[in-house]
């Protein structure tokens, strides 16, 4: 399901492995998008990357563009379509307070 609609013309990239580029510079903890460039680089990196999510990873610089191009309402939705996938799959089950909360 995409949550955005696709506004570029002819890309290398879909806006899906855009997003999770962008995601994982974080959830890494990279301390800047030149050291997740320079991560990028090395050919295991790529493959586990590749491993852990099925989407090819576009350089940062990239990323970067392309998220500076959408607004903060898009972005809320797809904050809100991912919780919800996570909901959806029963991720946070195991989290649950009593077994009820």
């Amino acid at each position: 399901m995409e949550v955005l609609p696709d506004k570029r013309k002819g890309s290398n990239y879909s806006l899906s492995e855009v997003i999770t580029g962008c995601i994982a510079m974080f959830v890494f903890k990279e301390t800047s998008r030149n050291a997740f460039n320079q991560d990028r680089e090395e050919q295991i990196f790529r493959d586990n990357y590749f491993r852990m999510f099925k989407k090819r990873l576009p350089h940062l610089d990239t990323v970067h563009r392309i998220i500076s191009e959408i607004s903060p309402q898009e972005m809320e939705s797809i904050k809100q379509a991912l919780i919800a996938g996570l909901i959806e799959q029963r991720i946070f089950r195991r989290f649950r307070l009593f077994d009820k909360y």
